[in-house]
């Protein structure tokens, strides 16, 4: 095969390294590896000059935005045996990023991901009026209704009252999310998420699997998986991404909505 040729011919050339099977990541979350056949240095002074040369055997050669990338942190990479073919990841999904601080934006955001249009300030009535006219009712931040179920989102103020009555309206058939003020996107995911039984758990998934490719992308978010979200599922993170990062997901069929 052409890795054995390129060994004989590289153990001949006199370098002064040659390391087979090198690996290396790039960021931590996330997380960019790249695998390369040969790491080779040509002299003692080759990692000081940032003069090292990645080589590659196989067939399929690297997108060009990735040897772009490697070049400017050191590396020059030679496929002497590739051509360029696009990728294809299975069921590559739309990744929403939400970059927003805030806990009401993030919320908004959550929400117009999984395709769900709230009604803001929505009034709730938990006892209607009686022979006396009186009647009960609480305001809802967020009102919406998926899979002919009713959902109210809401903020803890610290009110026990109030809190007691989204808790009763709970017994009413309403599925109630209460937000605390330390909320982060990781908490907020998973109080919707729970509610509207939406499948998905925060973890740094995989995002670019193909065994061809030498090259693999960790990314934590949510991967998230319902028949009433566009094209069966979409990935949910908050995560920055640099430029990088963007177009390897982008060269493999993903999608990305930054809100």
């Amino acid at each position: 095969g052409t890795k054995t040729f390129m060994s004989s011919m590289l153990e001949a050339g006199g370098f002064y390294s040659v390391e087979e099977n090198f690996s290396m990541d790039f960021g931590v979350d996330p997380k960019l590896s790249f695998r390369a056949d040969f790491k080779i240095e040509k002299s003692p002074e080759s990692l000081i000059n940032q003069d090292i040369v990645l080589m590659n055997s196989g067939l399929t050669a690297t997108p060009p935005a990735l040897g772009e990338f490697l070049k400017k942190e050191g590396f020059s990479l030679y496929e002497p045996f590739a051509t360029l073919k696009q990728y294809a990841v299975n069921n590559p999904r739309t990744i929403h990023q939400i970059t927003s601080k805030k806990q009401d934006d993030m919320v908004d955001a959550i929400l117009k991901a999984i395709s769900v249009s709230p009604d803001r300030d929505r009034r709730l009535d938990v006892f209607a009026a009686d022979n006396n006219g009186i009647s009960l009712a609480v305001k809802a931040e967020r009102y919406f209704e998926r899979g002919g179920q009713r959902f109210v989102i809401t903020s803890f103020n610290g009110d026990p009252v109030n809190y007691t009555l989204f808790r009763i309206l709970e017994t009413k058939g309403y599925n109630v999310v209460i937000l605390e003020a330390q909320d982060d996107f990781r908490k907020i995911s998973e109080k919707i998420l729970y509610r509207t039984k939406i499948k998905g758990a925060f973890a740094k998934h995989d995002l670019l699997l193909n065994s061809s490719a030498n090259y693999s992308l960790q990314m934590s978010g949510f991967n998230l998986e319902d028949v009433d979200l566009p094209g069966g599922g979409i990935f949910l993170t908050n995560l920055e991404m640099d430029r990088i990062i963007r177009e390897l997901l982008t060269e493999n069929g993903y999608s990305i909505d930054t809100k």
